[in-house]
């Protein structure tokens, strides 16, 4: 081999390498990232093939496609003009296939011919206007899901309008309070009804505390309610007084909600009743119900006093008489007066029963226990009480407590067909608590508070007497699953 030839072949072997290594490393090196088709271009090119589709063979499978594809474009968030211009896009490529634009060069009429073979319409105006047509109602089809959506949005926006306006009606016509604040309680807004109470417009309410409208004695107990509901605990109605412009005090019941935007809590609502006659009728009860334990008292002495001197006369002349007869009469006489004891022992029971003696000298443990155990000496049902740590309460608070106790186990012993009843009695740093239990027929707490029976009214008379002193009671009970009563009442620290 000649060496000019034999160094030409090592050239070409050296080249040869070179074009496989740049080959190999091209095969290896990152090329431009695949271009990722949006929403958009996809539907775009489900459009046009519909809308070929419908052209060439129109039918109402076709205008499915159309409302489907409408459909999609809604749940991809496009929008009616994003549709035009795809409609727009497509339209273009049918007028330049149906030959509109300009003269018919040779490759228009190429593609006519082509077209001839489909049911795509060329030629003529009439032709031409059918295809207008045409695309109108494929266009119509696939924008019927946004006409829809549109309709829905206006009938849910006057619907809003409709509730909105009627809940600022009731709002500002409202005979209570209503009031929205912040979660720090400052005043968002109030009805023509909060301005009329507390003086305050508001414009200037809007720049207030709840608590600067407070009497200062109520104001932690206002926060504490607004921090419970903000916590997510339950607040019932919470009785405090407002202070008015001109430093009137009126007494008012708040309940309030909490108000949530995306499941996050953002302020309060609340409703505020004014009490006044409420508290004044509460008050005049209570110097009722105070005259009647002084009248029951003053009753229940002259029963164990007076009338009991009176039997004892009464067992002296008849025993003194008793010797002077002969034997068979003298046991007449005695058999008189063993009518009086038992006269003596019912009076010492309503006497008791009317203003138990034992309440006022021992206090309200031994007064239950007497109770109880007078109880279950009539109707042979046993009573338990449980009492620990139970202390001397105020005289008006035992009083309260012992008559609300005694109606309790008044009920449970004549109406619940029990076998036992358990009394649990205790006391708290900031509360007394009373459980009276039973394991009775039970009943349906909502038909005996509406029928104006007895066991009705003692019911209503039990929550009365505990308003007071500012106690609860809580009874649950239904039928076949006994009853439990829950006396609550706060304590002065």
């Amino acid at each position: 081999m000649e060496p000019e030839s034999k160094n030409r072949q090592l050239e070409i072997g050296a080249a040869r390498n070179v074009q496989a290594e740049a080959a190999g490393n091209a095969s290896i090196s990152p090329g431009p990232r695949p271009y990722k088709r949006s929403v958009k271009d996809e539907l775009a090119e489900q459009y046009g093939a519909a809308l070929e589709e419908y052209l060439q063979q129109p039918g109402e499978k076709a205008l499915q496609n159309a409302y489907e594809i409408g459909r999609q474009a809604i749940s991809g968030g496009l929008c009616v003009t994003e549709m035009l211009a795809m409609h727009h896009d497509a339209l273009s490529r049918v007028l330049i296939s149906f030959g509109a634009q300009g003269e018919e060069s040779e490759d228009l009429m190429t593609q006519r011919g082509a077209l001839e073979g489909r049911s795509l319409p060329v030629g003529s105006p009439q032709d031409f206007q059918h295809l207008v047509k045409s695309v109108e109602v494929f266009l119509d089809e696939c924008l019927m899901p946004f006409e829809i959506t549109y309709r829905g949005y206006v009938e849910a926006n006057e619907a809003l309008r409709v509730s909105e306006e009627r809940y600022r009606e009731l709002f500002e016509n409202a005979n209570d309070v209503i009031f929205t604040t912040d979660l720090l309680g400052n005043f968002i807004s109030i009805n023509r009804a909060g301005e009329r109470m507390i003086g305050y417009v508001r414009e200037e309410a809007r720049r207030m505390n709840i608590g600067e409208v407070c009497a200062p004695e109520c104001q932690e107990m206002a926060y504490r309610m607004l921090d419970r509901r903000v916590m997510g605990g339950e607040s019932g109605p919470c009785e405090l007084e407002l202070l008015t412009r001109d430093g009137r005090r009126i007494p008012v019941e708040i309940s309030c909600q909490l108000v949530c935007r995306e499941e996050k809590p953002i302020g309060i609502q609340a409703i505020a009743r004014d009490i006044t006659e409420r508290k004044r009728a509460r008050e005049s009860l209570r110097h009722l119900t105070q005259a009647l334990e002084q009248e029951a008292k003053r009753i229940a002495h002259a029963l164990h006093d007076e009338a009991g001197q009176l039997l004892a006369s009464v067992h002296i002349a008849l025993e003194s008489v008793a010797r002077e007869l002969p034997a068979a009469q003298g046991q007449r006489v005695r058999a008189i007066q063993g009518l009086l004891d038992e006269i003596e022992n019912q009076l010492r029971r309503l006497s008791h029963e009317l203003r138990p003696t034992i309440l006022d000298d021992l206090g309200l443990v031994p007064a239950i226990e007497f109770l109880t155990q007078g109880i279950s000496a009539r109707t042979g049902l046993p009573i338990e009480v449980e009492a620990g740590g139970v202390g001397r309460l105020p005289t008006h608070i035992e009083e309260v407590l012992y008559r609300v106790i005694q109606e309790a186990l008044t009920n449970a012993s004549k109406h619940a067909k029990a076998t036992s009843i358990n009394v649990n009695l205790r006391q708290e740093a900031r509360e007394f608590i009373c459980q009276v239990r039973d394991d009775g027929t039970g009943f349906d707490l909502r038909a005996a508070l509406a029928d104006n029976n007895e066991r009705g009214f003692g019911l209503i008379n039990m929550k009365e007497r505990l308003n007071f002193v500012g106690g609860t009671c809580v009874i649950t009970s239904s039928p076949n699953h006994g009853t439990e009563v829950l006396i609550t009442v706060p304590l002065e620290s």
